[in-house]
């Protein structure tokens, strides 16, 4: 599965699950965020990977010429990243609310 991919079903899963939880405009504007988030950090893993050939081990390795620093989610909690176990994809994830 493509990272592309892997990121658009992560925002996806969120559009989902913030679906079903009746979102106010508040949580409405965080999934923008959040949305947003996970793009920027999946160019700067994808880019990573074209420069250097392998995927960074976390996400503050990408404050070396990717990106400036790696945001927190909407509600201050770190993103998750992982790399699949034969390191050919990626995940990143976010919290879908202040309490999860």
């Amino acid at each position: 599965m493509s990272m592309t991919k892997i990121a658009t079903i992560a925002v996806l899963l969120l559009v989902v699950w913030f679906g079903f939880n009746n979102f106010s405009s508040k949580d409405s504007a965080a999934l923008r965020v959040i949305e947003n988030d996970i793009d920027v950090l999946s160019k700067a893993v994808r880019a990573h990977y074209t420069r250097k050939g392998s995927y960074p081990q976390t996400l503050e390795e990408l404050e070396n010429g990717f990106i400036l620093k790696v945001p927190s989610d909407p509600y201050g909690n770190s993103y998750r990243y992982s790399i699949a176990a034969d390191g050919g994809s990626f995940m990143i994830e976010a919290k879908t609310n202040a309490s999860d």
